[in-house]
């Protein structure tokens, strides 16, 4: 039965880690040589992409591993099947009613076990997930099973928590990527009063993963964020040092002067991007528009092949998406998890179907690849067109062109500062 389980838990880990690889553009990995690797780990990391998040930091290592998950996506009896089949465990909350909290207490009990046994733990330590780039403080529960471990009648030689940096350049779309940073392990030692209660414990982690994520003032957010990101290559993979070291001298300067001139020329510029229908000005500003156009009608008799053999499972993910999903922050997810063998089984049902009509097996298998290929060109050809479009309207709307032109000047004279 155990040899079962595992074989089970490895076969969908493998399917995923193919899936992300094909979901990201790049998954850029660091630290992981902070895992220790013959102790039993656990992850704490922050929660920006509802559960994509935890399927990152799977996929990592080959440890096998056991989940905190929301309690309330448990309802479903067949989902809370699968679940448990994958070793997630639900985890209560307040809202989930104050009678639900004393339930916890079986699960970290579990927990307490799984990690004697020499395996690992993720979770979330933040309580919530939030798809802006903002620091938060860290719930107690990680705290209460680590130490709950280790005060166990037969706890684990060792025991670490490492925390994780989970930093998207893009959190919504298709093609996007990540870097996830792991931090120094911290090795739980009931002598050490930096981890030896829960509050010292709880800090301890927080400055850890503080120093992993990229962590936006939430009192000033959408400022940070268009200075940050939607002006510069923000998108890209970046560091979280400078970034945040950015952050932080941006903040202290609204804190200490009026900022109502720049503050306003942010909203224009915003307003503006948005009008534009695009996410980055840089992504704007660094291609033409007649190069734009030369690669649109190259990939157009492409992206035509790939929408038809694509239309219908991007209509039925899409769809569900927008009439089932209400979390937008749950899109990724949702649309990672279905297309992962939504997919897969189109496209074997459409080989197979022209491989019955007597067509050669060659054939077949050449068609077969080839529609994963056209995918990613749907995607390629879909951004570059919203590109040209936003480049189009620029040029054509003077007044639309000045407000940019206006704000950004405005928005680098400030930057200037810094320099």
């Amino acid at each position: 039965m155990v040899l079962v389980r595992y074989i089970w838990y490895y076969s969908f880990w493998l399917i995923v880690k193919i899936g992300l690889g094909y979901y990201f553009k790049r998954i850029k990995v660091s630290g992981i040589e902070n895992i220790p690797k013959n102790s039993p780990v656990i992850f704490g990391a922050n929660h920006e992409n509802a559960f994509i998040d935890a399927l990152l930091i799977t996929t990592r290592t080959a440890r096998f591993t056991h989940y905190l998950v929301r309690a309330d996506v448990f309802k479903n009896a067949f989902v809370r099947g699968v679940f448990k089949s994958f070793n997630m465990l639900p985890v209560y909350r307040i809202r989930d009613g104050f009678k639900s909290l004393k339930s916890n207490s079986t699960i970290f009990e579990t927990c307490h076990k799984a990690l004697a046994k020499g395996r690992s733990l993720i979770l979330f330590p933040e309580g919530k997930h939030d798809i802006r780039r903002v620091p938060r403080k860290l719930t107690k529960g990680i705290s209460r099973i680590a130490l709950g471990t280790m005060n166990e009648d037969n706890p684990p030689k060792e025991l670490y928590v490492v925390p994780v940096g989970l930093n998207y350049t893009d959190h919504k779309s298709f093609r996007s990527s990540v870097h996830i940073i792991y931090g120094k392990a911290i090795k739980i030692d009931l002598n050490n009063p930096e981890t030896n209660t829960p509050e010292a414990l709880r800090k301890t982690i927080n400055i850890e993963l503080l120093n992993r994520t990229i962590g936006l003032k939430e009192a000033y957010y959408d400022q940070l964020d268009t200075l940050i990101f939607k002006t510069e290559h923000g998108y890209q993979l970046s560091d979280t040092e400078t970034i945040n070291s950015k952050a932080l001298k941006y903040t202290d300067y609204f804190e200490s002067n009026n900022s109502d001139g720049l503050f306003n020329a942010i909203d224009e510029f915003d307003e503006s991007l948005e009008n534009l229908g695009a996410k980055n000005w840089l992504s704007i500003s660094s291609t033409g528009k007649v190069t734009l156009l030369i690669k649109l009608i190259f990939l157009f008799p492409f992206y035509l092949y790939g929408l038809i053999q694509n239309l219908i499972p991007i209509l039925i993910i899409e769809s569900i998406i927008w009439l089932k999903v209400k979390d937008k922050i749950f899109s990724a997810s949702i649309r990672f998890s279905i297309g992962l063998f939504l997919f897969p089984l189109y496209w074997y049902l459409q080989s197979l179907l022209l491989w019955n009509y007597s067509s050669p097996f060659y054939l077949s298998i050449a068609y077969w690849l080839s529609l994963p290929i056209s995918l990613l060109i749907v995607n390629i050809f879909n951004s570059r067109f919203t590109l040209y479009l936003a480049k189009r309207k620029l040029d054509n709307d003077e007044e639309l062109r000045n407000s940019i032109e206006g704000s950004l000047e405005y928005i680098n004279k400030f930057k200037s500062r810094f320099e």
